[in-house]
């Protein structure tokens, strides 16, 4: 039998148009969840700002998220 799907939904505080400040709180929110998902509002990322501009799939400032789940084997939904 699987193990059962663990989910965190998380409410992080967030910097206007602050991507790599945000991305990196929300690498330490997926560390500190031990969920195999972890769910971020929409816009976290940008600080719930509707003019920012939008994020490549390959802009740098993403890493610690994405390493974060990696090492975890968590999966994140921003």
């Amino acid at each position: 039998m699987p193990a059962p799907l663990t989910v965190a939904a998380a409410q992080p505080a967030t910097v206007a148009h602050g991507v790599a400040i945000n991305a990196a709180v929300h690498a330490d929110t997926v560390r500190a969840a031990e969920a195999r998902l972890v769910v971020f509002p929409e816009l976290s990322l940008t600080g719930y700002e509707l003019d920012a501009e939008p994020i490549a799939l390959n802009d740098k400032s993403l890493t610690p998220p994405v390493e974060a789940c990696r090492v975890t084997g968590s999966m994140a939904l921003c």
